[in-house]
């Protein structure tokens, strides 16, 4: 029956295929032998060639406790005769089952997928990534109690198992025990580190618990490996920026930009690595692209702030403009505008915006302005030149303009 089916399968003529291998099982029966779980697995290769999915299931559920059987017979009699096609018969139901749970989770049946789930763990119970899947989906499903049963189960029965102590982690963190969760995943860790997820989780909580040269042990261990997600080489640099490690953010960083050019955090904080380490000139490039990519009154002051300091002052203006835009009420931005505007010997520019600046005290005011006056003449007088009597009346009438306005604007009280 099964060399007829193979034949028939050359010929493509699936159909004729599938009939050869259920008419072989049917003369056979369910007595466990090689041959039955040869056919067994012919047959639902069979049908998937047809695209029967729900059909692949049904036979595979159907002969599956024969393929146990006949594994462990061969395994009494010490022969490897039809073990691997036993085998294949299983871990296909067991995909089967982890794929069908996953799209249930994905539409909301999370009881589905919990009884999925624990098929799959009742024929694999060496499977030891299944028990967080069940508990996973009593906690979506928002059952925490059953959730806490099943972990508590699962350490009793598998203390050795990693998955029995990522499952209690899954349930105390849901509980709100960080804490404790940690202990629990550090423990799965101890037995499993290859566990996949597990070193990364337990990173990324010692860092949200502010424990971030602890969360830094565990992350530097997969930060160089290709597959790490973007978002942990993200979560390992905030965690050294926190300890104003500047210098060591920035390769992780680096990548987050590289790998998300549209994250605007990842390209924000890198402008604040470059700018608390006083390299203004390198923290523009960057605090432009994400002002680009998200829009904010903060950043595009803090960009300005950076530019005037990297002497880059048209950088520092369209800046200073933008922030006005989003926030018209940013005094600071427009102080700092009108001395860009300076900076740049734009000068017109510059007595305009100084002018025009929306002042909120006229005391502070009158301070900016005699400061900068100050500064004015220390300047004039290091590079030589001479005070002469034309200059000081034009100081004069700058002041005296500058106070009309404000006056005439503010209506301060006699005391200021």
């Amino acid at each position: 029956y099964r060399l007829i089916g193979q034949a028939y399968e050359k010929m493509q003529l699936p159909e004729e295929a599938r009939r050869s291998y259920a008419a072989g099982l049917e003369a056979l029966g369910r007595e466990a032998s090689a041959e039955t779980v040869r056919l067994a697995l012919a047959l639902a290769g069979a049908e998937r060639e047809m695209g029967n999915e729900e059909a692949v299931r049904g036979v595979l559920e159907n002969w599956q406790p024969v393929a146990r059987d006949w594994r462990e017979r061969a395994a009494a009699e010490g022969t490897m005769e039809g073990v691997p096609e036993a085998e294949a018969i299983e871990n296909n139901l067991l995909s089967i089952y982890l794929e069908d749970g996953q799209i249930l989770e994905e539409s909301g049946l999370y009881a589905e997928a919990v009884e999925l789930y624990e098929k799959a763990f009742a024929m694999a119970p060496g499977r030891d990534e299944l028990i967080p899947r069940i508990v996973g989906a009593h906690l979506a499903a928002g059952n925490l109690f059953e959730a806490k049963v099943a972990a508590r189960l699962a350490r009793q029965d598998h203390p050795d198992k990693a998955g029995a102590w990522v499952a209690s982690g899954q349930v105390q963190e849901a509980d709100g025990q960080i804490d404790e969760a940690l202990v629990s995943y550090v423990k799965a860790y101890e037995i499993a580190p290859e566990t996949p997820g597990l070193g990364m989780k337990i990173g990324n909580l010692y860092i949200q618990q502010g424990q971030g040269a602890k969360g830094r042990e565990y992350l530097s261990k997969i930060i160089e490996a290709p597959d790490t997600p973007t978002g942990v080489f993200f979560n390992y640099a905030i965690s050294l920026m926190r300890d104003k490690k500047y210098a060591a953010a920035v390769p992780p960083l680096k990548r987050v930009t590289r790998e998300q050019p549209d994250n605007p955090q990842g390209w924000l904080a890198l402008a604040q690595c470059y700018a608390a380490r006083k390299m203004y000139s390198q923290a523009v490039a960057p605090y432009q692209r994400a002002l680009e990519l998200h829009p904010d009154p903060k950043i595009a002051y803090n960009l300005g702030v950076t530019a005037g300091r990297a002497e880059q002052w048209d950088a520092a203006i369209a800046a200073y403009d933008q922030a006005l835009e989003l926030a018209p009420d940013n005094l600071d931005a427009a102080r700092n505008r009108a001395v860009a505007f300076m900076q740049a010997g734009r000068l017109e520019e510059a007595d305009e915006a100084f002018a025009v600046a929306s002042w909120s005290d006229y005391a502070d005011v009158f301070r900016t302005f005699v400061t900068a006056e100050c500064e004015a003449i220390r300047e004039l007088l290091q590079s030589g030149y001479e005070i002469d009597a034309e200059l000081l009346p034009s100081l004069d009438r700058h002041r005296h303009r500058l106070r009309e306005d404000m006056i005439e604007k503010y209506r301060p009280s006699a005391a200021d």
